[in-house]
């Protein structure tokens, strides 16, 4: 158990710095503007940018502890209601950046109808880069009736 955790992070760091260096394709061409890189990142709302705010990343595995990809995670800001949503590639890897300090944000994965637990992020925790890993329960629970 302590190595995959020890796996997951050293994957999760990996990826983190993969991601800081990467650019997707037509960011950087010249003439790009900052329009330009949001189309490509999917954009942000007005007031839910923070430039000097934090960043949120992790990983979804399953049970076996293999990464998930296509797994949708979602982000809700608790002070407005917005939602924002990430869904993992091959690595299962997420992150959402300039999260702003002042707010109370929930978390959670979902793949194929199975749902992680929610997990969340408060304002009382000051790191600038936060990191929530979820696991993707085997089977989806069933509606109780």
């Amino acid at each position: 158990m302590h190595i995959h955790k020890l796996l997951l992070f050293v994957l999760v760091t990996a990826a983190t710095v993969s991601l800081v260096h990467a650019q997707p394709p037509g960011a950087g061409a010249p003439g790009a503007t900052k329009k330009d890189k949001e189309k490509l990142f999917g954009g942000k709302l007005p007031g839910e940018e923070d430039p000097n705010g934090r960043n949120l990343l992790g990983a979804v595995t399953n049970e076996a502890g293999e990464f998930v990809e296509g797994a949708v995670v979602s982000l809700k800001n608790l002070k407005s209601g917005s939602e924002r949503s990430f869904i993992t590639k091959k690595d299962g890897v997420y992150r959402f950046d300039s999260l702003r300090m002042d707010v109370d944000y929930e978390m959670m994965a979902k793949f194929k109808g199975a749902v992680s637990e929610t997990k969340k992020l408060s304002v009382y925790d000051s790191r600038k880069h936060a990191v929530r890993n979820f696991v993707i329960p085997n089977k989806a629970e069933k509606p109780v009736k």
